[in-house]
């Protein structure tokens, strides 16, 4: 396959002509006093400042590259700001301290040298923060992977190297629970309620609503096992075997007032009290 190189006219180049062509476009460069020559093969010449005047201006008064302008050590695009000075980065209508400077402040910024009046390493809105003491604020932040940490404060609680426990009294926390327990030491203890690491629960205020305790089902006004025992402080009633009065079993009941009990086989044999 064969290249063919022609003038205006249609007329094929010469390889001299082609090589003259060629050389007419190539630039060689040298520096001259805050200038740079560019000289082409055909005698034409270009100077590009690169210093002096219009360098010393730059410097002064700053200059832009596209939509980007440089002046006072700062980098200023269309959103953001970088401050080389101050050492940081920021949303140009949110920057540190322009909405107060606290936690719930409406500000974007990254600080590498926060000061007082805003004093946060990191800043995104009211949901996000990183302190100049190392503290994070996250609003619905979702951590994932393992987290180990043995010391600082979650929701209130002291965190330890075996333990996160709530505020000291004479240095005895109010309530803890043990990461490290054995069988005869607190799990979880507090001033009224504790359980051991054997699973031993003590307690002098202890609540139950509702729930099984070794079988013995627990509602608001009845605590029962199955039928064989009821006690039932809404028919203000104690029974064995069946609930029913007169039934095969025990039943003792306040029967509004006029108080009854009854104690057979539901059928002949029985011993019976009813209130009279």
């Amino acid at each position: 396959m064969a290249i063919t190189f022609r003038d205006e006219k249609g007329a094929p180049l010469t390889h001299e002509e082609l090589d003259a062509n060629f050389r007419s476009f190539f630039f060689t460069a040298s520096f001259g006093a805050n200038v740079l020559l560019l000289q082409r093969k055909d005698g034409t010449s270009l100077q590009v400042p690169i210093g002096g005047e219009a360098f010393a201006n730059f410097q002064a008064n700053g200059g832009s590259i596209g939509d980007v302008f440089i002046a006072n050590s700062q980098v200023t695009g269309s959103k953001m700001i970088i401050d080389l000075k101050s050492g940081s980065f920021y949303d140009k209508t949110k920057a540190p301290g322009s909405d107060g400077g606290s936690l719930s402040s409406d500000e974007w910024y990254i600080h590498f040298d926060p000061q007082t009046s805003a004093p946060y390493y990191v800043h995104f809105g009211s949901n996000f923060a990183i302190s100049s003491s190392g503290y994070l604020y996250a609003s619905g932040a979702i951590i994932e992977g393992e987290i180990t940490a043995s010391a600082g404060l979650i929701g209130g609680f002291n965190i330890t190297p075996d333990a996160i426990h709530g505020p000291t009294t004479l240095g005895v926390p109010s309530f803890y629970i043990s990461g490290s327990a054995s069988t005869t030491e607190s799990f979880i203890s507090a001033s009224n309620f504790n359980i051991k690491g054997s699973g031993d629960i003590t307690g002098s205020a202890v609540l139950f609503s509702g729930g099984k305790i070794a079988g013995w089902e627990i509602s608001n006004s009845k605590i029962s096992k199955t039928t064989h025992v009821v006690l039932d402080a809404t028919n203000e009633s104690i029974s064995i075997n069946d609930e029913t009065y007169g039934n095969k079993g025990i039943q003792l009941e306040y029967n509004d007032g006029t108080p009854r009990f009854y104690v057979g086989d539901g059928t002949g044999s029985f011993v019976q009290f009813d209130g009279t």
